[in-house]
């Protein structure tokens, strides 16, 4: 289907309606008022030509040329004498003049040849026969063929001036309309868009008080939620020291009993860190230019043990980010990728595009695993969902938190950026595509 922007619409269908009721006003003011005004006009017309004719032809020989020489001197009319007219470069009758042109006819169908012509300066000629002779009269009825021009001068300037408070009235109305729409794109779990304003027509202002209201509780509602999360993991942070520091103290006879328990509490104690960065969220981290270069350098050595493979940017590189949450990001997918997928992993960059047609910077971070559907990307970055079968941790890792993506998608839309994942030189990529604007 086919998609049009409410205010295209709207400003159409104004100049739409305004054409369309001065449509109507000349076809009404034709009818009402031109006709009429040609149909007199074509009667005194045809009554002079008549009485023309009629004295003309009545008058004894020697007199005729005296009077042809008082009408060719007439500034209301032109004779000429000849069987053809004195001028044919004229355009083709308009709609007025065919009109007066089929009045006369009627009129005169008995007294004169109507053979119309038109000359450079739109005068009507007509065609009649004194005394037998075939002369030419120049007709140019002003008052009759004058209004057709004005009339869509007028119409012209009535649709322009139409279209000015259409536009005006359409920018007002539908103006909150895309402000709403571009605060509802903004709109995430750790960003807010800043209130709306609330003034105007009543049903507009009502919409952005309920879309105020809408985002103020979800403000409270994630507030709450981190507070609960934040909460449950610091409570739980000093029992846990104190099964650590116990089970260190405890002295357990079997080696491999003492390290799977002290793994599982540090298992406990990577969820419980999780659950507390992921409540903190990182839109209190402000953005600053990041050296690309450094941020590889940074994670290559956090993952130096692991093989991971690094494809440095260049030194100059830069993105506007906030560090330490692209950081985690970045961190995050690498470990979904040692602990999901299959070796090596490799992390690189490269633009999405080529030349001036790149969109955006993407960060790669890539596998050899099966990875996911494309249809089950929305699931698993929903916070505590964790992978089927074909992503189970490898090699006996403990199982995740179901955080790991979720915090890697909050960052995503704090930056602005979109999270991509596809199948990728017969592997799985997993990558996160800045718009071109952050990097340089």
């Amino acid at each position: 289907m086919r998609r049009r922007s409410l205010r295209f619409q709207t400003l159409a269908g104004t100049i739409l309606i305004v054409a369309l009721g001065q449509v109507l006003a000349i076809v009404a003011m034709t009818l009402l008022v031109v006709r009429p005004q040609i149909e007199r006009t074509a009667d005194m017309v045809a009554q002079n030509v008549s009485v023309m004719i009629e004295t003309y032809d009545g008058l004894p020989p020697d007199a005729r040329p005296v009077i042809l020489a008082r009408l060719k001197a007439s500034p209301y009319l032109a004779v000429w004498q000849g069987a053809a007219p004195p001028d044919r470069s004229g355009p083709p009758p308009r709609y007025m003049e065919r009109a007066f042109m089929r009045a006369l006819a009627d009129r005169l169908s008995t007294q004169a040849h109507l053979d119309w012509r038109t000359d450079s300066r739109r005068k009507l000629w007509v065609q009649v026969y004194l005394a037998g002779q075939p002369y030419w009269i120049g007709l140019k009825p002003k008052s009759v063929f004058a209004p057709t021009g004005l009339i869509a001068t007028l119409m012209l300037i009535a649709v322009g001036l139409a279209s000015l408070p259409a536009y005006w009235l359409s920018r007002q109305l539908l103006q909150p309309l895309t402000d709403l729409r571009s605060a509802a794109d903004r709109l995430n779990l750790s960003a807010h868009p800043e209130p709306l304003r609330e003034d105007g027509l009543d049903e507009i202002a009502g919409l952005s008080r309920s879309f105020n209201a809408m985002t103020g509780r979800l403000r409270e509602i994630e507030a709450n939620r981190a507070l609960v999360l934040a909460g449950i993991s610091h409570d739980l942070r000093t029992p846990l020291t104190k099964l650590r520091l116990g089970l260190e103290m405890a002295g357990i006879a079997d080696p491999a009993l003492r390290e799977s328990t002290l793994r599982q509490v540090e298992t406990i104690e990577r969820i419980l860190s999780r659950f507390l960065q992921f409540a903190r969220g990182f839109d209190a981290e402000p953005a600053e230019a990041v050296r690309l270069a450094d941020l590889f350098a940074a994670l290559r050595a956090d993952y130096a043990d692991t093989g991971l493979q690094v494809v440095p940017p260049p030194p100059g590189m830069t993105v506007m980010a906030r560090p330490i949450a692209l950081h985690r990001a970045l961190g995050n997918l690498i470990e979904n990728a040692l602990t999901y997928g299959r070796p090596p992993v490799r992390l690189s960059w490269r633009w999405e595009g080529e030349g001036q047609d790149a969109s955006g910077l993407l960060l790669s971070v890539l596998d050899q695993g099966e990875g996911f559907g494309e249809g089950e990307a929305e699931l698993y970055v929903k916070p505590f969902v964790c992978g089927d079968a074909a992503r189970q941790p490898q090699g006996g890792a403990a199982p995740g938190t179901g955080l790991g993506l979720a915090m890697v998608d909050q960052i995503v839309r704090l930056h602005g950026a979109r999270l991509v994942f596809c199948r990728r030189d017969g592997g799985f990529e997993a990558a996160i595509v800045l718009p071109q604007i952050y990097g340089s």
